[in-house]
């Protein structure tokens, strides 16, 4: 049980401090629907060009329990009107970091 009972302080720490819209979090539409994530800004955005078209990379982090559905590995999400697709899910501290990338 003390297990659970960390997990559950740790999704607290996240929502109160990380997820907080005044410090480190931004509100997204995710398919449709307003979604608190953060975006690294540390990541390596691998941005190349290749007869003309631009691949964008960046990755996400969310609160586990603000998605219906954890997302799957090539599944294509409609982020502020703009369509990426998913390269990577993983699972830390009741946290997802999603890498995406696009075309452009």
């Amino acid at each position: 049980m003390m297990v659970s009972r960390f997990r559950e302080v740790v999704r607290e720490d996240n929502d109160k401090v990380f997820m907080n819209l005044d410090e480190y979090s931004k509100e997204v539409l995710w398919n449709g629907k307003p979604l608190k994530v953060i975006e690294h800004a540390n990541v390596e955005k691998q941005e190349y060009e290749t007869q003309g078209i631009n691949r964008n990379v960046k990755v996400l982090s969310v609160n586990e329990i603000d998605l219906d559905i954890i997302p799957l590995v090539a599944e294509d999400i409609d982020i502020d009107g703009e369509i990426w697709r998913i390269i990577d899910v993983r699972t830390p501290f009741a946290r997802l970091d999603i890498t995406l990338t696009r075309m452009t």
